[in-house]
């Protein structure tokens, strides 16, 4: 069986067709599964028979970028952390209740991803998320993660440039990676190493050296005892640094400057976008061209967000019938999808921080710098069996409340006299699923067939895939 799920899930694809001038359900599917975490049954058809472009373009003119998820309250508390004077008794208190602290951060977050009334937005904020890495369990602090995750969300379709400049200041970032502790007497080359190898340049374009003067330049950089950003004068370096080929008494700004100049910046976060939006596939000679292309859209931009993914999302690649169904859905894609998909209550939401940890991905705890590696690595027999059991246990709760969901899915299938439109099985599994690989045309007519089918549907190989 296993074996079998891994290469449908590497292997399948569909025959290339020229992409509709007007949005159908398979690629309304396909856009909303992939920039927007899915979006509920009943509310797809309305997305259909309107021009591709001012589809997107609407998708992705939305300007609210405020929560509407209301943060834990002590989001508006002083930073709560442990101090040396503390007393053994005081500092245990303390420790339990950032434990606690962080449950409720997680819990708040996924709660925000399924009710958002601005999908792509936060789609992104995860994916900056991912790319600006900082870990509770490094920090050490909700709040400051918290502030971190506002201020990716406020950036997130902003501007890129924007957004590096803030996240080198952030406090989370500067505990995270150490620059707090960044001295020119001893100057710490942690950040100034991910930010040329994780944040802008990508491995290999760039040299020792050129870690060694952004280390130094961004000296001083720290954050006060009210854990906000402060330059702390007396403790940066002054001398000339030589980075990249740019000499003079540089600091922090001068090496963010000198990096967003830099071509390559924009090709390594194009080629990132496109592995999380397109393909895996970046080494193609096709998508080589069209990496290019984009990055020059986004260097043309002065790096603004929105005509980059507008772009993007009028790739060929990303147009590409073959590209649907192509990549395997993350803990979060997965989790958030099928409860936007099917409309479920949030009574339990607490339970989706501990399931994605399970199959993956512990939101505010990635791995590592390089955060989650994405892709084939989603996928072992381990974590299917688990994501095939949370499937379950979600399947069972509609089934026991079939009577609201039979209301609801009257209103889906524009059903008339209280009874299910009859529809066919491919017809449900059209809705469901971002391939389709049977061909059945059996009539389903009742609730109990609705679920029966929506059952076998959800649990193939296919859900697993976006």
């Amino acid at each position: 069986m296993y074996k079998y799920l891994l290469v449908s899930l590497l292997f399948i694809s569909l025959t290339v067709t020229a992409a509709p001038k007007y949005v159908d359900i398979s690629l309304a599917k396909h856009v909303l599964g992939r920039v927007a975490f899915s979006v509920s049954v009943d509310e797809l058809p309305k997305y259909t028979q309107q021009p591709y472009n001012q589809f997107i373009q609407g998708l992705l003119s939305q300007s609210n970028t405020n929560p509407i998820t209301p943060p834990p309250s002590w989001t508006k508390d002083a930073l709560l952390r442990v101090n040396k004077s503390m007393s053994q008794e005081q500092k245990k208190t303390v420790r339990k209740k950032l434990r606690e602290q962080s449950g409720e951060l997680k819990t708040w977050w996924y709660r925000e991803m399924i009710q958002t009334a601005n999908p792509v937005n936060e789609w992104m904020t995860l994916f900056w998320h991912n790319h600006f890495t900082s870990s509770l369990q490094k920090v050490k602090s909700p709040l400051l993660l918290y502030k971190q995750n506002e201020l990716l969300r406020q950036h997130a379709m902003g501007n890129f440039a924007v957004l590096l400049q803030a996240i080198a200041k952030d406090p989370a970032m500067l505990v995270y990676l150490d620059n707090r502790s960044n001295r020119k007497k001893k100057p710490n080359e942690n950040f100034a190493r991910e930010l040329l190898e994780l944040f802008t340049l990508g491995e290999g374009h760039y040299t020792e050296s050129d870690i060694k003067a952004a280390a130094k330049a961004f000296t001083g950089w720290g954050i006060s005892k009210n854990a906000e950003f402060v330059f702390k004068k007396k403790q940066h370096d002054n001398s000339v640094k030589t980075f990249m080929g740019r000499s003079g008494n540089l600091d922090g700004d001068d090496i963010i400057n000198v990096l967003l100049s830099d071509p390559q910046t924009a090709l390594f976060l194009t080629e990132k976008l496109w592995r999380a939006l397109v393909s895996d596939d970046i080494n193609s000679a096709a998508t080589k061209k069209e990496s290019h292309r984009l990055a020059n859209v986004l260097r043309q931009a002065s790096y603004e967000i929105k005509p980059w993914l507008l772009a993007m999302l009028n790739s060929a690649g990303f147009l590409d019938e073959k590209n649907r169904g192509s990549l395997i859905k993350s803990p979060v894609d997965f989790l958030v999808g099928f409860f936007k998909q099917f409309s479920l209550p949030l009574n339990d939401a607490n339970i989706l921080p501990k399931a994605s940890k399970q199959i993956g991905q512990d939101i505010f705890d990635p791995p590592n710098v390089k955060g989650w590696p994405g892709g084939k690595n989603w996928i072992t027999s381990n974590t299917l069996l688990l994501r095939q059991q949370y499937l379950n246990r979600g399947l069972r709760a509609m089934e026991k409340s079939s009577e609201k969901m039979r209301s609801k899915n009257i209103n889906m299938m524009n059903a008339a006299d209280q009874d299910i439109k009859k529809i066919s099985y491919d017809d449900l599994q059209a809705l469901l699923l971002p391939i389709l690989e049977s061909n059945n045309r059996e009539i389903i007519a009742t609730q109990q067939d609705w679920l029966r089918a929506t059952r076998k549907i959800v649990l193939q190989p296919a859900y697993q895939l976006k």
